[in-house]
């Protein structure tokens, strides 16, 4: 199944023919056909939206896990917080995409993490049920179920209770989801995928989908930077302009 849309599609529905069914945070037991799809928004808030279509399509919901100090996206800037307010219009969920990198110990990043989860909760009107860790050390992985109330999707149940797989980097580096011994015993599996992975309809290297990300947000730049200071011809790069967000 290459990864692009149409491979997602098909990856999601033929766990579902197996008999599986798409469950939430909280709701999930390990020990059944249940299957939680998670996303954590990187990179590329369009990418989400694309992706956040085509569970809609298929009927399902899932939690897209945000950023809030991105050195990539602005989940508040207009566009961005379009494309999020999109996903939540079509039925899922957002949850924290934390950063404790930012933070010196573990007590300035719970309070970064409750600050964090504030902004999104006033922000976009929703409640944050879960949190899940950005570039997660060793010792965040397998551990408790809850962080500041919400539910930890690096926690035990939701790591090594059911099964976990997860497309970093671009690829299936702990073996291909269709392949776990999770199916022959009936186990839950939370499905972590990053949506910049399958943005597009065409099979790309890793590589070359970033290049694209990066040739459509030097694009985005070209027009903002237009838009905000009249001084800038906007074109003059001869970079195609999506628009929207990125």
């Amino acid at each position: 199944m290459p990864f692009t849309q149409a491979g997602y599609r098909e990856l999601v529905q033929e766990i579902m023919d197996r008999g599986y069914e798409v469950r939430g945070y909280g709701e999930a037991v390990p020990d059944e056909r249940q299957l939680i799809l998670r996303h954590d928004i990187d990179m590329s808030t369009q990418a989400a939206l694309d992706m956040a279509k085509t569970e809609r399509e298929l009927g399902v919901t899932a939690t897209y896990f945000v950023l809030t100090r991105s050195r990539l996206y602005n989940p508040l800037a207009a566009d961005h917080a379009g494309a999020l307010r999109g996903i939540l219009d079509l039925g899922h969920q957002i949850g924290l995409h934390f950063d404790a990198s930012f933070y010196p110990d573990a007590d300035q990043a719970e309070f970064g993490a409750a600050m964090e989860i504030a902004l999104l909760e006033s922000f976009f009107e929703v409640e944050i049920r879960a949190i899940s860790f950005h570039r997660p050390i060793r010792e965040l992985l397998d551990g408790p179920p809850e962080f500041l109330g919400r539910v930890n999707a690096y926690g035990r149940r939701y790591f090594s209770e059911m099964a976990y797989v997860s497309d970093s980097r671009g690829a299936w580096n702990h073996g291909h989801p269709l392949e776990h011994p999770c199916f022959k015993k009936g186990q839950a599996m939370q499905l972590l995928t990053h949506p910049i992975w399958w943005w597009g309809d065409q099979p790309q290297s890793p590589a070359e989908r970033l290049f694209g990300y990066l040739h459509a947000a030097h694009a985005r730049a070209d027009r903002a930077l237009a838009e905000e200071c009249e001084v800038h011809e906007p074109g003059r790069l001869g970079l195609e302009d999506v628009g929207g967000a990125v």
